[in-house]
């Protein structure tokens, strides 16, 4: 069985004033949560959470204090949720809120209305998993900012080179591009370099002469007795040509 994660981080700290204290009970079970100094950073190790367990005292007193934000997303989706539970019985001491009707985008998106030093908020996903699967990997950005939400993942990136795959020439022949590599390091007079290539060769099989030339340069030269000597210059011994076998006459 394989196990599906998506890290994120929110990349700009989130001042504490620019939350209201429903937001910010809301982001700190959605995410994980550091303080830093007079500003919250949020992010997750395993992936946004979609179900909250929160105490319902604590939910209801963080709504009443965010009453000045009117009728934002959290105030929204909190009053509605409890209003529909009430309808079924009493309230529990503990409640479940399903964020599946709604996304934590809504209420990045009404902190940055607010804020007046926020201009947006950017989210960084990877996806990963336990396994090596081929669905299991990839990433995706989100962009909020007070008019829109956008974000792209890298699934959609691929099918935008795909659908974009220009045509080029290679040596007069329109091809279609398979390696986006190409097109990145095509000239400016419109030809196609070839990714380098590896400049290590393949050691070549010595031949039986070479070897023999090897060896006698290690070894010093052949005498007639067929015996070794060492060669007169100790210091040149193994480099250069080895000197000539002196014949004595008897």
């Amino acid at each position: 069985m394989a196990d599906y994660f998506t890290p994120t981080v929110i990349q700009q700290t989130i001042l504490d004033a620019d939350m209201t204290p429903l937001e910010r009970l809301l982001l700190s079970h959605i995410f994980e949560s550091e303080r830093d100094n007079d500003s919250w950073y949020f992010f997750s190790e395993r992936g946004p959470s979609d179900i909250l367990y929160v105490g319902r005292a604590e939910l209801e007193a963080a709504l009443d204090a965010s009453s000045y934000a009117g009728d934002s997303s959290a105030n929204s989706f909190v009053a509605e949720y409890l209003s529909d539970m009430k309808a079924d019985g009493p309230l529990p001491t503990y409640i479940d809120l399903d964020l599946s009707t709604t996304s934590w985008e809504f209420i990045m998106q009404d902190i940055v209305m607010r804020s007046s030093t926020l201009s947006y908020v950017t989210a960084v996903s990877s996806f990963t998993c336990s396994r090596m699967r081929p669905d299991g990997f990839g990433g995706a950005v989100v962009l909020i900012s007070a008019d829109q939400i956008m974000g792209k993942s890298t699934n959609e990136i691929l099918e935008d080179h795909r659908a974009g795959c220009p045509l080029i020439h290679v040596r007069g022949v329109a091809t279609k591009c398979s390696n986006v590599l190409y097109v990145m390091s095509a000239s400016r007079h419109g030809r196609v370099r070839r990714p380098a290539r590896s400049h290590s060769r393949r050691p070549s099989r010595p031949s039986p002469a070479g070897d023999r030339m090897r060896q006698s340069r290690r070894n010093g030269p052949t005498w007639p007795d067929g015996g070794r000597r060492r060669s007169p210059h100790p210091s040149r011994q193994g480099r250069g040509r080895s000197p000539r076998p002196v014949h004595l006459r008897s």
